[in-house]
């Protein structure tokens, strides 16, 4: 319906003051139109993947994917499909690639093991973050691991984002790091935050990240610098 001034539409919506747009898809001709649309928008246009129950045929079924049939294991605890196409499940025995016919684990011996949290950024690098070994970057044949000889307190990485400007968060039971142009990484070293752990990250508009502790505290970051801290008080859900 928009397709001739999309880029209009979104821009009256920036200038209204709207932050963020979810796009839900109906059926399976609208993925990828919308995958691409959000890829141009980063940080703006969200995608939300599912069917409108008046486009699923009579015949449809749900496939189960376990050890039963393909996946090396029952659990999975990240899903993300990259620009390819691969679909990548994250769990605690590794990682996991599916092309659409098979499953192929990657080889523990990259340091990728015990995935919780999986993203791909603007530049089409896959990050995982794992249970106890750090984050690790995947670049197509170049694999890049951080841990704590690269300073992070914690190696566990709950959660993996990318602000506008190109700069990569991971969240994790100790604080917030963050990896810049430089490819180093550096701490939000803010004793309000630096014992935190945290939960979720979401890319906002304007470089601007938010992120949720397990305690339910939400705050918000900016050029690896920590903005705003709110406790769940502040915003009238304690309790």
């Amino acid at each position: 319906e928009f397709a001739d001034d999309i880029n209009e539409v979104i821009a009256r919506a920036r200038a209204a003051g709207v932050t963020r747009i979810l796009l839900p898809n109906i059926n399976r001709d609208t993925v990828r139109p919308m995958l691409a649309l959000c890829q141009a928008h980063p940080g703006y246009l969200f995608p939300m993947m599912g069917l409108h129950p008046e486009d699923v045929a009579a015949d449809y079924s749900a496939v189960l994917y376990d050890n039963r049939n393909g996946l090396p294991t029952s659990e999975a605890n990240a899903v993300v499909e990259t620009d390819e196409g691969f679909i990548w499940v994250g769990n605690y025995s590794g990682l996991i690639r599916y092309d659409g016919n098979s499953f192929e684990r990657v080889d523990s011996a990259t340091g990728i093991a015990s995935v919780i949290s999986l993203y791909e950024d603007s530049r089409r690098r896959l990050w995982a973050g794992t249970n106890d070994g750090g984050a690790v970057m995947w670049d197509g044949g170049s694999i890049r691991g951080y841990n704590k000889d690269d300073g992070l307190r914690s190696l566990s990485v709950r959660a993996i984002t990318e602000a506008e400007d190109g700069i990569i968060y991971l969240g994790t039971t100790e604080g917030v790091a963050w990896i810049g142009g430089d490819m180093r990484l550096h701490l939000v070293d803010d004793p309000v935050i630096r014992e935190c752990f945290v939960d979720s990250l979401c890319a906002g508009t304007g470089n601007v990240v938010y992120g949720l502790t397990k305690a339910g505290e939400l705050f918000t970051l900016a050029g690896g610098t920590l903005m705003e801290l709110y406790h769940p008080h502040d915003l009238g859900i304690a309790g």
